[in-house]
């Protein structure tokens, strides 16, 4: 499963591009609709069938 969390707001799925996520690698979408201004922190998590969880964050200003 893929995921984001904008603000250390809840966690909200991703969409894949194709609408499945069923490969190694996918294109994600990530909507982000009537941001504010000013400095935003996004999270990116993924977690595999194991259980591994990688993150990322971007800041976006």
């Amino acid at each position: 499963r893929c995921e984001y969390s904008l603000d250390a707001g809840p966690w909200t799925p991703l969409e894949a591009m194709d609408g499945v996520i069923d490969s190694e690698r996918e294109r994600l979408v990530v909507r982000l609709d009537r941001l504010s201004s000013g400095e935003h922190v996004l999270v990116l998590r993924a977690v595999d069938s194991a259980g591994n969880a990688g993150l990322a964050k971007v800041v976006l200003r």
